[in-house]
């Protein structure tokens, strides 16, 4: 799976408990990373920041993503610390993100969820997954903040 956080701390953060729930995950930091990523491989799932650094929104990414014939039915979420009260999050839907994920009540546990309600629902492959399927609520006290080292985690093979 691909995951678009520019934020060092949330990514890891994320990126550990979706690792710790049997997730491969590939880190984007920014706009040019995720396209970087989806040359080499189109990820199984994509989770995208709504606001990643510059001026190019998750949902810019999304509108550019549908048009690559290897990727326009990829399953999207978008985490975001907006509201989407300003139509982002109707324009994320008509654009096919599958979710509209806050950040203040996604923790790791509630993202290994959610990603793995896409794949298992049928709408994404399951290789993100290599391992053992194990279900998100056995991570037990990751939270944010909890552990998470700060600076720019490197990307890992999705």
């Amino acid at each position: 799976m691909l995951l678009a956080e520019d934020d060092g701390a949330t990514a890891e953060m994320y990126r550990i408990g979706l690792e710790a729930a049997g997730f491969r995950v590939r880190v984007a930091a920014d706009v040019t990373a995720v396209f970087a990523a989806m040359e080499t491989e189109i990820p199984d799932v994509a989770v995208l920041d709504y606001h990643l650094s510059g001026i190019i929104t998750g949902l810019d990414i999304l509108d550019n993503i549908r048009l690559d014939v290897r990727a326009e039915s990829l399953p999207v979420l978008i985490l975001t610390n907006d509201s989407g009260r300003n139509g982002e999050r109707d324009r994320a839907r008509r654009a096919g993100a599958l979710g509209w994920l806050s950040k203040h009540e996604t923790d790791p546990v509630r993202l290994a969820a959610g990603v793995s309600e896409v794949l298992d629902s049928g709408r994404g492959r399951s290789s993100s997954r290599p391992t053992a399927q194990l279900e998100a609520r056995r991570i037990v006290g990751l939270q944010k903040g909890d552990g998470v080292k700060h600076g720019r985690p490197e990307a890992s093979a999705s």
